[in-house]
């Protein structure tokens, strides 16, 4: 009796496609693991000269490794350990040539003497040893800062920031501590002045700072004359003699 049904089919093997995706694989492969992606240059933008030394040492420890093997995300990590970077970027061919790419805070005050303590535009503090000695003093209650360097309390690092570019700015001729005490009220002192500029809140600062400048360009040595000087309500300043207050002629 004859078998009957469906003739069974034969498949033919596609070798040719197997034989490009074995090779396309040996291929990736001696990329993941050749030499010929391992770090040769590197170049470094935005980076301060101080700086250099300890980025090259980082970059040195993947120097070996190919490019698709390390992590650059661990190399960004350590890079913005120093907190003075405010963000790095890694780019990296298959060729060994490489960019780290930074962008440094911009410090506009810097903390007491000893700290290493900056304040940036934003209003944020971090540690920052080159910080120009010229900038702005801030001067914050003890437990204003903690180890980690958050914040705590409620005074706004944003507005003593663009207080401290005003004073720098409008009346730069003095060396300028920003003073706030534990409730929070600011006052400013001049390096080797007595008498203190007492501004309330840093609301309305650049009022407050444009009062100060006219007061000075009046009297030059207001300051070393007087008690204190009251900015705190900037449409009327009035000066605090060592025998009683009295309204500065406008």
């Amino acid at each position: 009796m004859a078998r009957t049904g469906r003739p069974t089919r034969r498949y033919k093997v596609q070798w040719a496609g197997w034989l490009w995706l074995f090779a396309v694989l040996q291929v990736l492969l001696g990329l993941w693991l050749s030499p010929v992606t391992q770090l040769r240059k590197v170049r470094i933008e935005g980076a301060r000269p101080d700086q250099e030394a300890r980025l090259r040492t980082l970059i040195e420890e993947i120097r070996k490794i190919p490019a698709w093997q390390h992590d650059s995300q661990r190399l960004i990590e350590k890079v913005l350990a120093d907190e003075s970077i405010l963000k790095a970027a890694w780019q990296q061919n298959l060729f060994g040539r490489a960019v780290l790419t930074l962008q440094l805070r911009e410090p506009v005050a810097r903390g007491p003497r000893g700290t290493n303590l900056a304040l940036d535009a934003r209003g944020e503090l971090y540690l920052d040893p080159a910080a120009d000695a010229k900038l702005p003093e801030v001067v914050l209650p003890i437990d204003a800062t903690k180890p980690s360097l958050s914040l705590v309390g409620e005074w706004d690092g944003r507005q003593v920031a663009g207080l401290a570019v005003e004073l720098a700015t409008k009346v730069p001729v003095l060396a300028w501590k920003i003073v706030l005490d534990r409730e929070n009220k600011v006052s400013l002192r001049a390096e080797g002045v007595d008498a203190p500029v007492l501004l309330g809140t840093t609301d309305r600062y650049k009022e407050k700072v444009d009062q100060l400048r006219k007061a000075l360009e009046r009297r030059p040595a207001l300051l070393q004359e007087v008690a204190a000087l009251n900015l705190s309500a900037p449409e009327q300043p009035v000066i605090v003699p060592r025998g009683g207050p009295e309204n500065p002629k406008r």
